[in-house]
């Protein structure tokens, strides 16, 4: 399934690759229930031990922050996205959400819950995949064939015939075939097609709700949920925090490990692709996320730039207003 820039617009492709992967892990299960439960629990553990050192570099600002506080809490936030994936937030918009931020954790307008957000990023990034120009498009299928260098071994180009459309999935081989189908789906979301609208939402949906069930245990103080009238608890999000998530959902970086943490692991990947190819490019000079990721590659550029950011804020502050 994908967007997080066109890889959003070869939702079908990931679609199918994520329903047979589920598959797969419900029979891993089926086999092995209390075994697969453990390592689950486990994992989940580990995962939020790691998402808070990530997401500890994030000054969140409380009820009782300063003016002051919240402008170095939007301040820190840009570092962050600077530093995992080269997104520039510009003075102006740093600005803009720090006064969305501060209404909001004053009281003077409403939270967002993460089931609203969902809506939001869905109709946002519609918008985007359909105002992608043809060039826009292949270079972002470009930036999805994966990390790439002057001096990077040729065993491993050889893997870069194929789509990543996210980080934990190899899709279909680039072809002229499968641009025209990406070009269509485009086409499909600049006409308003409420099929693959449809299709985009639950993609959406999943990983805004995978987020949101990891980021409350890792700061609880920060992220607070609500009982709806339905009985049924809902994550709200201030502003800042609903921009890290359709952050995260945009360069499918999982907000894990501290900057430190992320060095490390570029390094260790070097220094494993060496043992295994003899040589491959140094990551010093590279980000983990974003347009040429180390980690991994996707076309941030072309959803997370001044005018995208911009509209995604306003939808922010339209629906808070509802």
């Amino acid at each position: 399934m994908n967007k997080r820039s066109v890889f959003l617009s070869i939702g079908k492709i990931a679609v199918t690759i994520a329903v047979v992967c589920g598959v797969v892990s419900i029979i891993g299960i089926w086999r092995s229930s209390a075994l697969q439960n453990d390592k689950r629990a486990q994992a989940r553990q580990e995962t939020i031990a790691s998402l808070r050192k990530g997401i500890d570099e994030i000054q969140f600002a409380s009820v009782d922050s300063s003016h002051a506080e919240v402008s170095v809490s939007v301040e820190s936030f840009a570092r962050f996205v600077d530093a995992r994936a080269g997104v520039t937030l510009s003075e102006r918009l740093r600005t803009r959400l720090a006064a969305m931020e501060r209404s909001t954790l004053k009281g003077h307008t409403e939270r967002i819950p993460a089931e609203d957000l969902s809506d939001i990023l869905t109709s946002w990034l519609f918008g985007q995949i359909g105002s992608l120009s043809d060039q826009e498009v292949d270079r972002a299928i470009e930036t999805l064939r994966g990390f790439d260098a002057p001096d990077l071994p040729d065993s491993f180009k050889r893997g870069r015939r194929f789509i990543q459309p996210r980080a934990s999935q190899i899709g279909p081989e680039v072809t002229p075939a499968l641009v025209a189908e990406i070009k269509s789906l485009r086409d499909q979301a600049a006409a308003g097609d409420q099929s693959f609208k449809a299709l985009l939402g639950s993609f959406v949906s999943r990983e805004v709700e995978h987020i949101g069930r990891l980021l409350p245990d890792a700061l609880p103080d920060r992220f607070t949920k609500r009982t709806t009238a339905s009985e049924k608890e809902s994550l709200q999000l201030t502003p800042l925090q609903a921009a890290l998530i359709a952050y995260a959902v945009v360069s499918d970086d999982p907000l894990t490990g501290s900057l430190a943490g992320q060095r490390k692991h570029m390094r260790a990947v070097q220094e494993w692709q060496i043992k295994k190819r003899g040589h491959y490019p140094d990551p010093e000079m590279y980000k983990p996320y974003g347009v040429n990721g180390y980690t991994y590659s996707s076309p941030v550029d072309l959803f997370l730039d001044e005018a995208s950011v911009d509209r995604l804020l306003t939808l922010l502050e339209q629906r808070r207003r509802a």
